[in-house]
């Protein structure tokens, strides 16, 4: 092997060690983006709630079921955990509106509640 094919070689080996590197790192990233999104709508949600949005249960309503949702697609055995923590962290969203926790959630505390409550089983019969 000659001088140029052992360069083009070591080149070649250092690009590829840097790309593995950039995809985890890129990896690593979404778990950021998850949750930086997570502290957007919070401070969205505040903002309606001292704005005095007319809809601000509305909105309240459908940014618990979205994470609620979010928990029940999630293969873990710590899914009672998820549920219990998403139901805090909506109920001072609630408190700070001045608006009671809605049962349907509050009743939530694994999947099997979450299918009892939002299963469209009965609803097409």
């Amino acid at each position: 092997m000659d001088v140029p094919e052992s360069i083009m070689l070591a080149v070649l080996l250092i690009c590829g060690i840097l790309q593995v590197i950039l995809f985890f790192k890129i990896w690593g990233m979404t778990n950021n983006v998850k949750r930086i999104y997570s502290s957007v709508a919070d401070i969205n949600i505040v903002k309606e709630i001292h704005k005095h949005n007319p809809d601000i249960e509305r909105l309240l309503f459908d940014e618990t079921y979205n994470r609620m949702l979010s928990v029940y697609k999630v293969e873990s055995e710590k899914t009672s955990e998820l549920f219990e923590q998403t139901k805090t962290k909506c109920k001072m969203l609630y408190e700070k509106a001045g608006i009671k926790f809605p049962e349907v959630f509050e009743s939530i505390d694994n999947k099997s509640d979450w299918e009892r409550n939002f299963s469209l089983e009965g609803f097409l019969e």
